[in-house]
């Protein structure tokens, strides 16, 4: 399935025009642009990289500052910075449920008015409010797949897992890998910063809400879901949970350093980490396929996005710098562009980016195959809009995690606690 990125457009017109408007209107105001960040970002050269490139194209200082927070706890951080008046121009929301959380508080303006022709540039990945007005702008896309060990496989004798194919196919490689006595797995399920309990629900399109707007988790769908995912842990087919957590490392170390795992589940951005042998010590080549089907044909994806503040100092700077990551950040990160239409040249610069950063692990034709010929009809967010959606998906997570971890007996009571700690925010939210 060729998705709209392999539409042929160039967007340079387009991008003229929107930073034409922009650059005038910011005539009156200081030509500066101050956004916060997650402090991982400090140690990305290409993130430094993109700043000086707008500053030589725009003429507008970045004025950037790394929070001391990473992940959850940086995006906490940023809501409560917001919730006491910070006037930071840009803000960046990582995922789908931070967007959503910002717009509960009412924290960003909208931007229509300083850009234009944003259908054009980013088409449906636009999200638009009742308002008519679309207040971020997506910067990058991260699409759900799995990752391999080809070493493993080929001292197992198996073949390289190829798509389409079902979770059955993929536990039924994972169990012809695993060798626990020798500290080998078939799979590794990240589950630090993501409910992986309810991937295959979510792959199945199952509501997260009742008609009556309440909590849908027990869904007799999602329940096998979560069911089918603790049973990994339990056979020790995924390296259990209790396994990861007692190890101490972080949650990249067994998928990247250890070596032991034969496939491991996560976004595309896993590339780069696996690619920067310089850090990891990678001594292994990995492939990449697409993640398995849980019965309906969708792909997962995660979008992020760059967004202003509504007590932005500096909003025509703001829009500009917005309009401005939206359409070339992935250049520099060497990512997968959120972008409604794409020209081939700079398609294949994306994925020839990481292909040659993989040191001969993977080819453009395999990432291609992964990342956008998968074989599914549509692709949907991983994650879920509706009222409270950050907290009902932030239960999640620590439910499912108290599940893994033995603090919660069964799945149902699991379930139980998950619909009623989800259906108490979304009423406190009313």
């Amino acid at each position: 399935m060729k998705k709209a990125i392999v539409v042929m457009m160039i967007l340079a017109v387009i991008t003229a025009s929107v930073f034409a408007q922009a650059a005038s209107e910011a005539a009156s105001e200081e030509k500066v642009v101050t956004i916060i960040q997650d402090a991982n970002y400090a140690n990305q050269d290409w993130f430094k990289q993109m700043n000086e490139a707008f500053e030589a194209e725009t003429g507008i200082k970045v004025d950037y500052q790394f929070s001391a927070a990473t992940g959850n706890d940086f995006n906490q951080k940023l809501l409560i910075d917001l919730m006491a008046g910070s006037d930071v121009d840009v803000i960046p929301l990582q995922t789908f449920r931070y967007y959503n959380a910002e717009m509960e508080g009412d924290f960003l303006a909208p931007l229509s008015q300083y850009i234009k022709d944003a259908d054009k540039i980013w088409g449906s990945n636009l999200i638009y409010e009742a308002d008519g007005e679309f207040y971020a702008v997506p910067t990058k896309q991260e699409i759900y797949v799995v990752f391999y060990n080809k070493d493993l496989f080929d001292k197992a004798g198996l073949d390289y897992p190829k798509a389409p194919w079902t979770w059955d196919d993929m536990i039924a490689t994972a169990e012809k890998l695993s060798d626990p006595a020798n500290g080998i797995y078939g799979l590794y399920l990240d589950r630090y910063g993501s409910p992986w309990g309810f991937l295959p629900g979510r792959q199945n399109d199952i509501p997260m809400y009742k008609e009556d707007g309440t909590s849908n988790f027990d869904d007799p769908r999602m329940v096998e879901a979560v069911s089918k995912v603790l049973e990994l842990d339990q056979k020790k087919i995924a390296m259990p949970y209790q396994e990861v957590l007692a190890g101490g490392a972080s949650w990249n170390y067994y998928a990247i350093i250890g070596g032991k795992v034969g496939m491991y589940t996560s976004l595309n951005f896993m590339t780069r980490e696996l690619n920067n042998v310089e850090n990891y010590g990678r001594d292994w080549r990995y492939g990449v396929v697409a993640m398995p089907s849980a019965g309906e044909k969708i792909d997962l994806a995660n979008l992020s996005y760059a967004a202003m503040n509504r007590n932005a100092k500096h909003p025509q700077a703001a829009a500009t710098y917005i309009a401005w990551v939206g359409q070339n950040q992935w250049k520099y990160e060497k990512g997968i562009p959120a972008l409604a239409t794409l020209s081939a040249e700079d398609q294949t610069a994306a994925l020839a980016s990481i292909a040659d950063g993989s040191h001969g692990s993977v080819t453009v034709d395999e990432l291609y195959e992964a990342y956008f010929n998968t074989g599914n009809e549509r692709s949907i967010p991983a994650e879920f809009a509706g009222p409270s959606s950050k907290v009902y998906y932030d239960i999640i997570t620590e439910e499912l995690r108290a599940l893994h971890l033995g603090t919660t007996a069964t799945v149902e009571e699991a379930v139980s606690k998950i619909v009623s700690r989800a259906n108490e925010a979304i009423a406190n939210a009313q």
